[in-house]
Formats: structure tokens, sequence, C-alpha cells
């Protein structure tokens, strides 16, 4: 329980909505700060899928999180404008974190 716990936190406050959980970016990483522990919260997100999802590509995100448009700018910490969104060039924008 003290997994699904760290896991449904991480994922709901961190800047990013969708990581892998490999690397020193990734959701193990992000979770328990040990990147060993991938498979691990890879499990856990599969275990859980009332608070979890993972994409085809090994990207796990949290559901509650997924119903947020993607507006909020990871570069800044703002929202930003359908206009704005609509002209990136690349990949900077990902869905709000939740901050309760």
């Amino acid at each position: 329980m003290a997994d699904v716990i760290a896991a449904l936190q991480a994922t709901a406050t961190d800047k990013f909505y969708q990581l892998r959980f490999e690397g020193d970016r990734g959701w193990a990483w992000r979770i328990a700060g040990d990147p060993t522990k991938a498979n691990k919260y890879q499990t856990v997100f599969a275990e859980h899928p009332e608070f979890f999802r993972i994409d085809g590509q090994g990207h796990g995100s949290l559901v509650w999180r997924r119903q947020h448009q993607k507006l909020f700018d990871v570069d800044t910490g703002a929202e930003m404008s359908r206009a704005a969104y609509n002209h990136l060039t690349r990949a900077k924008a990902t869905r709000f974190p939740h901050t309760s």
C-alpha cells in the first residue's frame, strides 16, 4: 500500500504527467529515488488500473491527470493559451499537476 500511495503522490504533483519508469528521470527515480526499481513501479501501476495507466510505449500516468488538457508549460510552470499550444514546435506542454 505504501508504494501505491507514494506513486499517487508523485504522479499527481510532478510537472510531467506521463513518463517511462526507468532512467534517472523516470517514475522509479521520482517516486523512490532509485531508478533500479523501475520494474517494481511498473508492476504497481499495472496492478492498480483504477489509478494508473500504462500506454503502448511503456509510459505510466495517473488517470486523474489525464482528464486535464495539455495546457501546462513545463518550462514556465504556468498555463498556456490554446493558441500558444497550437504553435509549439516541440513537446513542452503537459497536463496540469494537482496542488492538493
